[in-house]
């Protein structure tokens, strides 16, 4: 375990960080989590999980502030459903953590109401479209942040990273060309 995690592990939750490497200079990145070389979400993993996701190269330490969450989607977004789909997913998808490679769950979303709920701090509304009544603030389009208590750190060395695991099939939200999910990550990369 890498003495940055030890350390940072000790401290209580309760405890604001104002840096997790004081006296260290970082750098503020934010990059999309991939299959391969796509950031597109809308997969079918009915047939096995689909994961999207970024970790630090060899010799690099990430500080992970929060995973953003981008979905688009035309229609009415009803809490028991996902986006715009007419159901609920029956198994949905998970940001997971990976550190010393132990996976660490931190959501599982399979509806809209876990989905705001995760990502939204909560919030929920009426749509604001033109005759369309929704569930988030604005029916077909939501993004927002996935915070963590404390920076999450991966060590690159550890070939630590942040998983979107899809294990359903998304493919439905690619009923139209402008609907889109996609995650990404805020971090500080923390220089020698």
């Amino acid at each position: 375990m890498s003495i940055f995690r030890t350390i940072l592990n000790r401290i209580p939750r309760r405890v604001v960080l104002v840096s997790p490497f004081p006296g260290r200079r970082v750098a503020y990145s934010n990059d999309e989590l991939l299959n391969g070389s796509s950031a597109d979400m809308r997969v079918n993993a009915s047939g096995g999980d689909i994961d999207f996701k970024l970790g630090p190269p060899t010799g690099q330490i990430w500080a992970v502030e929060l995973c953003a969450l981008t979905l688009v989607h035309n229609g009415s977004m009803k809490p028991q459903n996902f986006g715009a789909l007419a159901t609920p997913l029956a198994k949905g998808f998970q940001l997971i953590q990976v550190s010393d490679g132990v996976e660490n769950v931190n959501c599982t979303i399979k509806n809209n109401k876990q989905l705001t709920n995760c990502f939204f701090a909560g919030i929920v509304g009426q749509g604001l479209g033109t005759g369309n009544v929704g569930y988030l603030d604005t029916p077909d389009f939501a993004f927002g942040p996935y915070k963590f208590d404390t920076p999450i750190v991966l060590v690159g060395n550890d070939n630590d990273k942040m998983i979107m695991r899809i294990r359903d099939n998304l493919s439905g939200l690619a009923a139209a060309p402008e609907n889109t999910l996609e995650a990404s990550i805020k971090y500080k990369r923390i220089l020698e």
